[in-house]
């Protein structure tokens, strides 16, 4: 039929143009750079920045001697974040004062890799709960099974939809109010929990929650867990030149 090549031809040119059109805007609403590390990758909403992790100290053997403070850990969370990777911070807006603002991530990685793999099992399950016993709202719920389900992106986008658990507290961060969200993501044993701690009132309220939704869709966890010791004892001997032992 003739014409048919050039409206193929058409059509991949528009949905190129709205591809890059949709990397444009995460690129407006996302830090550039994604988080990768520990099975997980997302790129954090702006104008959240990545806090340092802590820095150990070596000897000249390369042995650790000292692990300082995590000082990304909030004091407002009694017991601090659980298996905590990653945080990031903003000062957002409230009445025209700035207010720390938080992103924490953390996950099952490091309890699969110590094969604690009960603990790595029931993550998000006690995640749940000890963020609940830092909240004070009677919705949060009490068990994995009656939270709210909700699948990121909501409508037609260039990502790969996903099911999320999420749970919605009030918090009290320096006797200001907050709300804390937390958002639950697994594949196959892998368990991710991404928690949203924003100050009540903030301006551009829409704004922020947009470009949450739009980090969420970023966000990419591994089906595959690393190896735990045992994993490794188990694994077949090989020799020098790369071959199984007869």
């Amino acid at each position: 039929m003739p014409g048919c090549g050039s409206q193929t031809y058409e059509q991949r040119l528009a949905a190129t143009a709205e591809y890059f059109e949709y990397r444009h805007m995460l690129d407006q609403h996302l830090n550039v750079k994604p988080w990768r590390n520990f099975g997980v990758e997302v790129r954090a909403s702006l104008p959240f920045s990545l806090l340092p992790p802590p820095m150990p100290e070596y000897d000249d053997d390369g042995n650790v001697l000292n692990v300082p403070p995590d000082t990304r850990q909030p004091g407002f969370i009694r017991g601090g974040i659980p298996h905590l990777l990653a945080a990031w911070q903003a000062a957002l807006s409230v009445d025209g004062n700035d207010r720390p603002a938080y992103i924490f991530l953390a996950s099952n990685f490091v309890l699969h890799q110590q094969g604690e793999k009960e603990q790595a099992a029931t993550f998000h399950r006690d995640f749940l709960h000890h963020i609940g016993s830092n909240v004070s709202s009677d919705q949060w719920p009490a068990e994995l099974e009656v939270m709210i389900k909700e699948v990121i992106p909501s409508g037609p986008s260039f990502a790969a939809k996903k099911e999320l658990r999420t749970a919605t507290g009030d918090l009290k961060v320096n006797r200001q109010d907050y709300t804390a969200t937390l958002y639950l993501a697994e594949n196959g044993v892998m368990q991710v929990a991404v928690l949203y701690v924003i100050p009540q009132g903030v301006a551009e309220t829409a704004e922020v929650a947009r470009r949450r939704a739009l980090s969420l869709e970023t966000l990419i966890v591994s089906e595959k867990p690393p190896p735990s010791p045992q994993d490794e004892a188990a694994a077949p001997a090989v020799d020098l030149k790369g071959r199984d032992p007869q």
